[in-house]
């Protein structure tokens, strides 16, 4: 049994948060080579971001490791704060058997949480960043997390990727629900290579989350598609067998929204092969909305399974591509995707409000008069809980998208953080033996 060393403040420091202070001038304050089993919890990072450091230092950051290509195994970073660092976490080999939870990320250049295998990554806060969660890995969870304005593209870190979630080659078997990706450049990335590993992602499981895509919010705030993004919702290249269900997409505000909500493509040729998309909820009123993206070029031979997903799509009328080519609701049915789902793209989901300029703004769960209630698939994994944690189903199936409707007082609801915003250690109940039990 592993007891962690731990860094944390105590009462004695005021409001309970020891403070480190860079003042800019220095580009990272724990360097966590080859220590495994530390603690950070309470703790306050700021200003961590020397401009004169630049590529490669800009890898380095508030707690980091970019010597040691081995994972850091155990640490736990728990109700801490990270304002103007170039990262609030990186570790060069990952973090397994890790937690980092109920921690803010605001003003960074590269990554706000860096993850790796049997990690668990929740209940976090991550604007105006490069990218919000770098590199879940096989076993993980990534729940809980609001990632807002993950579009902030380093020229430190050669265009940086600017992912919400990036998954790297060759990570199998995660979950990834119940967060909120809002005006991101692109929200779950399953990229096609890292580090020369050229294995695909497969078998994760992505459901429960929202995504919106504005059209350039505010005037810092940039359109999507730039510097050679994909600006999708999610995008699959090269993996297979991964699931994506239950997502509601939001794409409003100006011309573009997401210019795919979801893209399936292969990389160098290697398909992404029987992929599953299912009981996804698409409201996009943006002009040229993109829904689903299937193959690349007519070269692409990328395969998916889209079954009852329902869309309202008012104003582009072939809003689906299919091996590059755009395609009409008709037309992408005759492909054989869909056959259950919309009625056509006109028909309104009725969502309670979609009209404001940021997610506090909106509710996107259902009216009592939406086609999407009790419309969902039986034959998915079981998906109990919805993004509020309202018990799966209310109803005879469940609801389309990420929301189900609450039919009454009587429905318990549990969004719970695995642990909670407090000093004490016993917050953690045998999390370390957990994480050595899995382990072994």
């Amino acid at each position: 049994i592993y007891r962690p060393i731990k860094f944390y403040s105590s009462d004695d420091w005021g409001s309970g948060v020891a403070v480190f202070n860079g003042h800019d001038s220095l580009d990272y304050c724990f360097h966590v080579n080859e220590h495994d089993y530390l603690m950070f919890e309470d703790l306050s990072f700021k200003d961590f971001a020397n401009p004169a450091c630049g590529y490669p230092s800009s890898l380095r950051g508030a707690i980091f490791d970019y010597s040691n290509s081995s994972p850091e195994v155990g640490i736990i970073i728990n109700n801490c704060t990270f304002d103007n660092v170039f990262n609030a976490t990186h570790f060069k080999g990952g973090l397994d058997y890790g937690y980092i939870g109920n921690c803010t990320m605001t003003n960074y250049k590269w990554t706000g949480a860096c993850s790796g295998n049997y990690t668990i990554v929740e209940n976090c806060t991550m604007e105006n960043g490069g990218r919000g969660i770098f590199s879940p890995g096989n076993y993980s969870i990534t729940r809980f997390n609001k990632m807002r304005f993950i579009d902030v593209a380093s020229e430190d870190m050669c265009g940086n990727h600017a992912n919400a979630i990036m998954v790297t080659s060759g990570q199998e078997y995660g979950w990834i629900y119940s967060n909120l990706f809002e005006c991101c450049t692109q929200g779950v990335y399953l990229t096609y290579t890292y580090s020369g590993n050229i294995n695909g992602e497969n078998n994760w499981v992505i459901h429960s989350n929202v995504f919106i895509g504005w059209h350039g919010l505010g005037p810092d705030k940039h359109p999507y598609g730039r510097n050679g993004s994909g600006a999708n919702g999610v995008a699959v290249f090269r993996g297979d067998n991964n699931k994506i269900y239950n997502n509601t997409f939001l794409g409003i505000e100006g011309a573009i929204g997401w210019i795919n909500c979801i893209e399936i493509r292969n990389y160098d040729g290697d398909y992404a092969i029987n992929n599953e998309i299912k009981d996804n909820l698409f409201y996009l009123e943006a002009g040229n909305a993109g829904a689903i993206s299937i193959g690349e070029d007519s070269e692409d031979s990328s395969t998916a399974i889209c079954e009852n997903n329902y869309y309202y799509i008012p104003n582009n009328n072939d809003p689906f591509r299919y091996q590059g080519i755009a395609k009409t609701y008709p037309e992408w049915q005759a492909l054989g995707y869909d056959g259950s789902g919309s009625p056509s793209l006109t028909q309104d989901l009725d969502l309670v409000d979609v009209i404001g300029s940021s997610s506090e703004e909106l509710d996107l769960s259902l009216q009592n008069t939406s086609i999407c209630r009790d419309a969902g698939s039986t034959n998915l994994i079981p998906i109990i809980r919805d993004i509020n944690g309202i018990l799966r189903p209310q109803g005879m199936n469940i609801d389309v998208g990420a929301y189900e409707y609450n039919v009454g007082d009587s429905t318990i609801i549990i969004m719970p953080p695995l642990i909670s915003n407090s000093k004490s250690i016993s917050t953690l109940p045998n999390l370390i033996c957990l994480l050595e039990a899995t382990k072994k």
